[in-house]
C-alpha cells in the first residue's frame, strides 16, 4: 500500500466509537476517584504491585485496549494497521502502558479527537524505542568506508525512518538505492510522510534525503539487498529466538547481502542473545567483527 498522501482523518463512525469510549471511561473514571483515590501515575512513580493491581481493578487495561482497539478499526485504514500494542498485550497495566507514551499523551484515559491520531502513532513507535538523529555515528562512518556505487541498502525495523535517511544522506556520494523496512503500517505512513503526529520536536529532526519505505519483518522479507542494516533488533520482542534468528539469516541471504550492520544500544542486557546470534551466523559462514554494541558481518 502507498501511504503517500494518505490522510489519516476521523470519519463518522470512528467518531461514533470515540464518544462511546469517553462516556464510559468517565463512569470508570469516577468510580475510580471515589473508591480507589490512589496517586494518579506520573512520571517517575514507582508503580508498586499493589498501585498496579488497584488500576486493573477499577481501570482494567485489556478493556481500555479492546476499547482503543474498536475505534482504531473504524479509523485506520486496515487492520493490518492497528499498532502492536492493540494487536499483543504488551503491558502489564495502565501505567506501564503510559509509561511508553510520550508525556502529553501519558495519564490519558479519555481520548479527543485531536489526540487519537497522535495516541495511535505513539503505540506504533513507542518511547522505548529510542529513535532519533545521531544514534549511530560510528556505524556510519562504517558504511561509508564499506559502501560502493548504487548499492543497495535495506534498513530491517527501520521504524519511522530518521536512521534510514541519515544512512541515505551521509551515502549520497554513493548514489545508493536506500530501502527502510518495518512491521508497523503506522511507522511506513509516518516515514513516507516526514510526519510525527505525537512528536514534533523530533519531526523536525527528518533528514533531507530520498530512501523508500515498505512494511515487512524480520524473518520474511524478499528484498534484494548488498547490506543490510538491522539496529535494535537482536534480542528484541521481534527477534529473539535461535528459530526467528536463523529465519532472519536466511532472508538476508537470500537478498543476496555481503555486509549485516547491526548496532543494539541495549547490548548490555540483550549480550546473551547477541552471542547466540553471533554463533548461529558464524556457523552459517558470517565473519563477524566489533562489539556485541555494534556489529558488523561479512557474508562468506
Amino acid at each position: 500500500m502507498d501511504c503517500h498522501n494518505l490522510a489519516l482523518q476521523i470519519n463518522d463512525e470512528a467518531r461514533r466509537r470515540l464518544a462511546r469510549h469517553n462516556e464510559a471511561w468517565s463512569r470508570r473514571l469516577e468510580l475510580w476517584c471515589k473508591y480507589a483515590p490512589s496517586p494518579w501515575w506520573a512520571e517517575g512513580l514507582v508503580v508498586s504491585p499493589e498501585l498496579r493491581g488497584l488500576y486493573e481493578a477499577w481501570l482494567p487495561l485489556d478493556e481500555f485496549l479492546s476499547s482503543l482497539r474498536n475505534i482504531a478499526r473504524a479509523f485506520l485504514p486496515d487492520c493490518d494497521w492497528l499498532p502492536f500494542p492493540l494487536r499483543v498485550k504488551s503491558h502489564a497495566s495502565l501505567p506501564d502502558l503510559w509509561a511508553d507514551l510520550p508525556r502529553w499523551l501519558g495519564r490519558k484515559v479519555l481520548v479527543n479527537e485531536d489526540e487519537l491520531l497522535p495516541l495511535l502513532c505513539a503505540l506504533a513507535e513507542p518511547r522505548s524505542f529510542g529513535t532519533s538523529c545521531g544514534r549511530y555515528e560510528r556505524q556510519l562512518s562504517q558504511l561509508k568506508k564499506l559502501a560502493w556505487s548504487e548499492c543497495r541498502i535495506l534498513d530491517i525495523g527501520c521504524g519511522i525512518g530518521i536512521n534510514t535517511l541519515e544512512i541515505a544522506r551521509e551515502l549520497e556520494d554513493f548514489s545508493p538505492e536506500v530501502t527502510g523496512l518495518t512491521s508497523e503500517w503506522l511507522e511506513v505512513w509516518m516515514a513516507q510522510n516526514r510526519h510525527i503526529p505525537h512528536d514534533a520536536k523530533r519531526q523536525a529532526q527528518f533528514p533531507e534525503a530520498n530512501a523508500t519505505f515498505i512494511q515487512g519483518d524480520a524473518e520474511h522479507f524478499c528484498q534484494k539487498a548488498d547490506i543490510i542494516v538491522a539496529n535494535g533488533l537482536i534480542g528484541g520482542r521481534f527477534l529473539c529466538s535461535n528459530a526467528q534468528y536463523a529465519r532472519f539469516l536466511d532472508c538476508c541471504e537470500a537478498s543476496g547481502a555481503q555486509l549485516l550492520f547491526a548496532a543494539n544500544h541495549f547490548h548490555q542486557g540483550r549480550h546473551p542473545a547477541i552471542q547466540r546470534f553471533t554463533a548461529l551466523a558464524q556457523k552459517r559462514g558470517w565473519n563477524i567483527q566489533g562489539t556485541p554494541g555494534n556489529l558488523t558481518c561479512r557474508r562468506g
